[in-house]
Parts: structure tokens; sequence; C-alpha cells
């Protein structure tokens, strides 16, 4: 019976409160393709694409894989050993149905967003249970719906103001107040856009050719000698591990 499975779930969520948040995202980072022709992404371009799990205790990296470009964010997300009870944040890239379900299966809670094409079976509607909930509904995914062991989920509509639009937040955690849901979210993914600035490449970055926004200064030889301090860096050990070439993907694991 439905209304059994859905107390059960319950039960579950109860007891797995959440734990260490983490998020969970993927860039491309570009290559030139006549030099790094092992790293083939495009017609006319290479790239490889770092996968990275944050740890919003500290904000520090704690899970790194860098895989050639083209290789999906969902292959390298899949093979994820995570702690139970952790909460992982990620966007709708890594959406995967049957792995939602592993997740749950695992102990492990996430949030994201849905999808607007996302077929799904109401189960239940709640009250909103705070200022900006538009709606708090317990589903069934519409292609998990004849199994016995498909994971409820929770579809929390979400008013953000900075925005000024409608958000739709979809968790396995089927107690957790909505209005938190909807601010680890915005937290995790605000976080996630101060990284990936910092990755951006500045700039006139090459100092070779910063006299193009500088004033010609014949005691500087054309090249100004301040422009590394306004060059952003960082300084992280790093310590490389390869992964068995007999793996499905070849990659190459950064633990830090």
């Amino acid at each position: 019976m439905p209304e059994k499975r859905l107390g059960a779930a319950r039960a579950g969520s109860k007891l797995g409160l959440p734990g260490k948040l983490l998020s969970l995202d993927a860039t491309v980072i570009d290559l030139c393709a006549s030099v790094c022709d092992w790293a083939r992404f495009r017609t006319t371009k290479g790239a490889v694409k770092l996968h990275l799990l944050l740890d919003h205790d500290g904000y520090l990296p704690c899970y790194a894989v860098i895989t050639e470009g083209k290789v999906h964010e969902i292959q390298v997300a899949r093979r994820l050993q995570l702690q139970r009870g952790a909460m992982l944040v990620f966007d709708r890239g890594y959406t995967d149905y049957e792995w939602f379900q592993q997740l749950t299966e695992q102990g492990v809670h996430f949030v994201t967003r849905l999808k607007d094409n996302a077929a799904y079976i109401v189960v239940e509607r709640r009250a909103a249970d705070a200022k900006g909930v538009r709606g708090d509904e317990i589903i069934v995914l519409d292609k998990q719906a004849d199994s016995d062991t498909a994971p409820f989920l929770r579809r929390v509509r979400y008013w953000d103001e900075g925005s000024q639009r409608e958000l739709v937040f979809l968790t396995n955690h089927l107690e957790l107040p909505a209005a938190t849901v909807a601010a680890g979210v915005q937290g995790a993914m605000a976080d996630r856009t101060a990284v990936q600035s910092a990755q951006a490449e500045p700039p006139y970055q090459d100092l070779r050719g910063y006299d193009r926004q500088c004033p010609e200064d014949t005691n500087l030889d054309s090249i100004d000698r301040a422009a590394g301090g306004e060059v952003p860096a960082t300084a992280v050990r790093l310590r490389l591990e390869p992964v068995p070439a007999d793996c499905a993907i070849e990659t190459a694991a950064v633990r830090l």
C-alpha cells in the first residue's frame, strides 16, 4: 500500500537528519587542440572536464576527478561513495532517476532543481510552512510509479525575491522544512557561482600583453610590473592518483 510505504519513508527521513552539506558540479577547461591532441573535445577545440565535490564545512574541495571533456557529469557522479546522511546539492545536469533511487537507498539526501518537463504523480499535498514557499508536495516520478521500491520525493515550489522567479526543487528528504530546502540550495549555488568566478580566466592574464590596457612606461619596458598582483592566484598541495586502466572511464583522481 502506498500509504504504508510513505509512512516508512517518513520514518527514515526523521532518523536520517541531514549531515555534511556537499555540492557537486563540473566545469570544462579549454585546452589548445593542436598542442593537447589527446584532449580532443570538438573539431577544433580541446578540453578536459573537472568534476568537483565541495565540502561546505570550510568550503574546500574534498574530491576531484579530471576526465576528457566529452565525459558526462553523471558518469562520474554514479561512482561517488558518499557518507550516509550527507546532503548533496547539484544542478539539473545530473538528472538521473535511477541514480536518485540509488542515493535514497544508500541513505544519502539530495536536493536539486526539477526539470520543467518532468512527469510525476502527486501523492500528498502539504501546506506552505514559510514565506516564499508556494507549494510542498510528495511525489513519485512517473517512470518509477509501477515499482514497489520507487522512492518518494518532494517537489518544493519557492518564490525567489532576488531573481523574481519561481524555483522548483526536488529532494528525497521528506521531513526537512521546505524553506530550509530552498535556503540550502540557494546557498550552495551561490558558493558554486563564486568558485566558478574565481576559476574564470581574468582578461589580459598574459603579462606580456598587459600594456594594451596600461599607459606605456619606458621604465617598465612596456610591461606593468605590478600586473602580477592583479591576477588571482592560489596554492594548494595536490596528490595525483592514477585510476587503473581497466576502469570504464580513464581518469585522474585528485584528492585534497
